[in-house]
Parts: structure tokens; C-alpha cells; sequence
């Protein structure tokens, strides 16, 4: 697992399994501030789980992770309200 930071995060190494990143936690967020994931360019990429920092935490109203499941998938998250993140 690794953390997510604000900006661009790249996964540029081959995935052989599954790999988790982590959104920060509330606390270390500002309104406003994106984290943009583009996951890896292999052929063979294995999906990459974005996962919340807690329970309390939801993407686009969902308490729930997301998946990039495509070979060069991409997402764009905002955080916009104390615990809230949306998808662009």
C-alpha cells in the first residue's frame, strides 16, 4: 500500500498483484485541493484500488473504494467538503 498525495501520483512499475493507494486523511486536506492517479502502462496491469483513509470517507457520495481496472486508466478526485471527495 502507499499513500496518495496531493497533485499527480503515477503508477509507473509493473504491477504483478493488485496495488492499493491511499487518499490522505481529512485532516491533511484543504477544499479544493486534487489528487489525479494514472495507473500503469504495461499491457498487464493489475487493477489499482484507491481506498478511503477511513470509513467516514466517501467518494461521490459512496462509502466505498474505487477501481482502476483498464491498462493507462486515470482519475481525478477533489476534495470538496470534510470528507467528501468527488470524481472528475
Amino acid at each position: 500500500a502507499a499513500d496518495l498525495e496531493v497533485g499527480v501520483n503515477i503508477c509507473n512499475a509493473t504491477n504483478s498483484a493488485p496495488r492499493i493507494l491511499t487518499l490522505p486523511t481529512s485532516a491533511s486536506m484543504v477544499v479544493g485541493q486534487k489528487i489525479m492517479v494514472k495507473g500503469p502502462i504495461n499491457g498487464e496491469a493489475q487493477p489499482v484500488e484507491i481506498a478511503r483513509a477511513a470509513n467516514a470517507q466517501t467518494i461521490d457520495g459512496a462509502q466505498a473504494n474505487i477501481y482502476l481496472e483498464s491498462d493507462s486508466a486515470a482519475v481525478t478526485l477533489v476534495y470538496v467538503a470534510a470528507d467528501k471527495w468527488m470524481i472528475f
